[in-house]
């Protein structure tokens, strides 16, 4: 056999190497999940202080230019609030997409393998069919000679 690689190899390799950058990206996408929730606790966790804030102006002596300020932040809050939710709900599908790839990655190398096998399979068998036909030709030779 030659010293260049089989192409089911260099295909399962290929494909190795694709289920390997698939996992780096499922865990990557498990960063980002976990960054996303610390940042609507930390959004929530200012709303939760605009709240108290709002309370307190109302209570006291305040000016509608305050409340209104206060009211276009609590929005923007709101608003990033909303956006980090959606990118959230984007992760599972992401996800998803990534282990059917992964598992179509995985089934494709499998396969390269097996075809890999089978091929050296035939060959040992090919190698010793050859290698018993010589020896069947010999004793067939030796036969003839002797009578």
């Amino acid at each position: 056999m030659s010293n260049t690689l089989q192409p089911q190899k260099v295909l399962s390799q290929l494909e190795d190497q694709k289920c390997s950058e698939l996992t780096l990206r499922l865990a990557d996408l498990n960063r980002k999940r976990e960054m996303l929730k610390h940042e609507v606790e930390a959004v929530d966790m200012r709303l939760a202080d605009l709240g108290k804030q709002r309370e307190r102006l109302i209570q006291e002596t305040t000016t509608a230019l305050e409340l209104s300020t206060l009211e276009v932040v609590r929005q923007e809050e709101l608003g990033r609030k909303k956006m980090l939710l959606a990118e959230l709900v984007a992760i599972p599908v992401e996800e998803k997409a990534i282990r059917a790839d992964m598992f179509t990655s995985m089934n494709k190398s499998k396969a390269y393998t097996k075809l890999i096998e089978n091929e050296e399979k035939a060959q040992k068998k090919h190698v010793a069919k050859v290698e018993q036909q010589s020896i069947d030709d010999l004793m067939a030779h030796r036969r003839i000679r002797e009578k």
